[in-house]
């Protein structure tokens, strides 16, 4: 599932922490084939990592749908995903995963620094496709904005596995970013350019 890079970022980037990250798994009310794959994924970020990732199961309230897995670190947990980690979807998980216990410590504080200012949370829905090369940009971007402020949520969503999701908002090119199901951005846009998006809503 991950290659040994990012094995080893993941062990190395969660050794120590004070307190585990939690996986939330929020299942369906029966199993499927994609509901299994997201359960085995997230057993195996729990393995590679030893000790620092535990699972439980979670009441899925809020969420925009399910199966889905939520991020949660001492009750930070504003980034979802309706998508399995894997693949070229791994290394943002991973990223997130190591980042979340840290905040804003290394990203940029010129785009940062803007979302002080905002006044009202934002909810983001990133559409992917699992084969999409440059989904993984996208969902990178909407995640570190997730990751430096609880008044951003983002969801990452497989727009096959969601088909009635993905009917709400025009998926025919992914990614697609949508800004509290609204504002919708096609392609790959930088944290900065998406933070001047939530601001600007």
């Amino acid at each position: 599932m991950l290659d040994e890079f990012d094995r080893k970022r993941l062990r190395d980037g969660l050794v120590n922490l004070p307190a585990p990250i939690e996986l939330i798994l929020h299942p369906p009310s029966e199993e499927t084939p994609f509901s299994k794959r997201l359960s085995d994924a997230a057993e195996g970020f729990r393995q590679v990592a030893i000790g620092s990732i535990k699972i439980r199961e979670g009441d899925a309230a809020g969420l925009p749908a399910v199966p889905a897995l939520t991020l949660n670190y001492r009750g930070r947990a504003n980034i979802h995903y309706l998508a399995v980690p894997e693949g070229p979807e791994a290394p943002p998980f991973v990223e997130a995963l190591v980042d979340l216990p840290k905040g804003t410590a290394g990203y940029d504080p010129e785009w940062i620094r803007p979302l002080a200012a905002l006044k009202l949370p934002a909810q983001l829905w990133v559409f992917i496709d699992s084969t999409c090369p440059h989904c993984p940009q996208a969902v990178r971007a909407a995640n570190r904005i997730a990751l430096t402020t609880p008044q951003v949520t983002t969801a990452i969503i497989d727009a096959q596995q969601f088909p009635d999701l993905a009917e709400r908002h025009p998926t025919e090119s992914l990614p697609l970013t949508v800004i509290d199901g609204g504002l919708s951005i096609v392609g790959i846009i930088p944290p900065e350019k998406l933070v001047e998006k939530i601001l600007t809503r």
